[in-house]
């Protein structure tokens, strides 16, 4: 009766030490991997959360995408001063204003609105009054924003004003 006591004994020390050698590291290896289950589950239910908010977004700006282009066609990326320079003298000519100098300054950062860049420019145009007033309104009505800080005007000779204008113009 002794050796099936201590037969016993040793099957019982043999089970416990190979369900603790054996099967104890697989299960904490098994709660592991199930616990990194369910923070990979979280994590990618929480990235399809934050994507179908982008989509979201995505398709609201795509309702007010006009809207975006009349933004960027009045304040574009770049300051594109040649652009500026073709077009203020193609109107001055359209309108009969002769083109008499261009000052250009670097353009400078908006403190209250980061990221905007402003672009001070002068431009000398000499005319009749009634043709700088159609210049300024056509810059008035021009989709780009253009500010006009300044005006002085004086005689040019032969009947004809000079327009001094001293402008700026917005850029990201």
């Amino acid at each position: 009766m002794n050796q099936k006591i201590l037969f016993s004994i040793i099957i019982f020390i043999a089970l416990f030490f190979g369900v603790f050698f054996a099967w104890l590291p697989k299960y904490k290896e098994y709660t592991g991997l199930r616990f990194q289950l369910e923070e990979a589950k979280a994590q990618l239910a929480t990235k399809q959360e934050y994507f179908e908010q982008l989509q979201k977004i995505s398709d609201k700006l795509k309702a007010h995408e006009p809207d975006l282009q009349k933004i960027d066609s009045a304040i574009p990326p770049k300051p594109d001063i040649a652009d500026v320079l073709r077009f203020l003298q193609s109107k001055a000519q359209a309108n009969g204003l002769l083109v008499e100098g261009v000052g250009l300054n670097n353009s400078l950062p908006v403190k209250e609105f980061p990221g905007l860049k402003i672009t001070p420019l002068s431009i000398t145009l000499a005319g009749k009054y009634s043709s700088y007033k159609n210049f300024i309104s056509i810059l008035e009505k021009n989709s780009r924003l253009i500010n006009i800080n300044s005006i002085s005007f004086g005689t040019a000779g032969e009947g004809l004003i000079s327009f001094k204008t001293q402008l700026s113009f917005y850029s990201y």
